[in-house]
C-alpha cells in the first residue's frame, strides 16, 4: 500500500472519529512496520552471506 493511501486512511479515521477504525489503522501500521523490520533483517543476512 503506497504511503499516500496511508495518509488518506489516517485522515478518514480521524474524520470519522471511530475508535474501531483507529484501532484497525494502528494495527495495519504496526504490521507494516514489523514487516519492514523483518525484511531489513533478511536483506542484512543475505548481504552478510554475500561478503
Amino acid at each position: 500500500m503506497p504511503d499516500d493511501q496511508d495518509i488518506t486512511l489516517s485522515d478518514l479515521t480521524l474524520a470519522l472519529d471511530s475508535p474501531e477504525l483507529t484501532a484497525i489503522f494502528l494495527e495495519i501500521r504496526n504490521l507494516r512496520e514489523e514487516e519492514t523490520r523483518r525484511l531489513e533483517r533478511l536483506l542484512s543476512r543475505i548481504a552478510d552471506n554475500d561478503t
